[in-house]
């Protein structure tokens, strides 16, 4: 309905510290982004009407939950609650994660310092998605980006072109 949560980010491979624990706690990582935040979804070219509030909420507690964290978008238009996009955010490795989006759907997610990275794409509708998303203190922005194939791939080269754009920008415990 809304299109995708902060939830759908991040894509890479990472490689577990030789001597590290990969599902070790996150608070190395992660800490930083602990807590509720709260902001506007905007769509471009076309913007929503209305565009929904988003809280997004990131609890603690990799080290009680197998090296997953509860990863929490809930969508809001005129002060209810439309939609609940209700993950779980789990370390793979050092800079490597999996979010599972239920129903055995899972999204690689790269973590380096303070931003995420995910790529992927939806077979059917055949269009890719990349997703970045950066924390700076209070601030979480995340674009989310849809192409679709533009020409024919030539000499092993696919070109695409951009479609639609997300953005969201959250404030740690911010106003709608």
């Amino acid at each position: 309905m809304i299109g995708l949560s902060l939830a759908s980010c991040c894509v890479s491979a990472g490689v577990a510290a030789a001597d590290r624990d990969p599902l070790s706690s996150d608070r190395d990582l992660l800490a930083p982004w602990h807590g509720v935040w709260r902001g506007v979804l905007e769509d471009a070219p076309v913007p929503l009407d209305p565009s929904p509030n988003v809280q997004f909420t990131v609890d603690p507690g990799a080290d009680d939950r197998d090296g997953c964290l509860v990863w929490r978008s809930e969508y809001i238009l005129n002060g209810v609650i439309e939609n609940v996009k209700d993950y779980e955010l789990c370390r793979e490795s050092d800079h490597f994660f999996r979010l599972e989006e239920g129903g055995g759907v899972f999204l690689n997610i790269s973590v380096f310092g303070d931003d995420m990275y995910s790529a992927f794409a939806l077979t059917d509708a055949e269009i890719a998605l990349f997703t970045h998303t950066h924390r700076e203190g209070d601030v979480i922005v995340q674009d989310i980006y849809s192409t679709k194939g533009a020409d024919e791939p030539v000499s092993g080269l696919s070109a695409f072109i951009g479609v639609k754009r997300q953005r969201l920008i959250l404030k740690r415990d911010g106003e709608f």
